[in-house]
């Protein structure tokens, strides 16, 4: 059973595309929207740490971040074999729209983004294997079916590489 986690900063369009694709798929995988990736960005500790650690550079908070960091990775990479992540993007422009049109409380769009990709980033540089989609929700050409398509595409070749 794979299991999709639906990745990215508040408004970027995580929860629509997530709603579309398990109507799509009849709830065939185990999904969710926001993983551990996002425990590390919003967990009330974690976030402020980093926070703090990025604004101050202080070196002790950083090494602290990055231990954070490190045992996040390996926990996705334990799970790589029937994981696929969705790291769903948009630009500022669009995502701040809907800050506006959802009545959502608003946030530091920037600090957001650098955390979730210096997430990203070591997840990539620790546990390169881990199957990561970039969607980008605001782009023109975006449609809901060419996302789910390239999701359904990468478990697709991730079950062919199981046989």
């Amino acid at each position: 059973m794979f299991t999709v986690l639906f990745e990215g900063v508040d408004c970027s369009g995580k929860s629509t595309l997530r709603a579309q694709f398990e109507k799509f798929t009849r709830y065939k995988y185990v999904t969710m929207d926001r993983g551990h990736i996002s425990v590390f960005v919003y967990g009330t500790e974690r976030f402020r740490t980093a926070v703090k650690a990025m604004r101050d550079a202080d070196i002790l908070l950083c090494q602290k971040t990055t231990l954070d960091l490190l045992d996040l990775c390996g926990t996705l990479e334990n799970m790589q074999d029937h994981l696929v992540i969705v790291r769903v993007v948009a630009s500022d422009n669009t995502i701040m729209s809907r800050v506006g049109a959802t009545q959502h409380q608003p946030f530091d769009l920037a600090t957001h983004k650098a955390l979730f990709a210096l997430a990203f980033d070591t997840l990539h540089t620790i546990a390169p294997n881990v199957s990561i989609i970039e969607i980008n929700t605001s782009v023109v050409d975006y449609s809901h079916d060419n996302a789910i398509n390239a999701i359904l595409e990468r478990i697709d070749a991730l079950q062919q590489n199981e046989l």
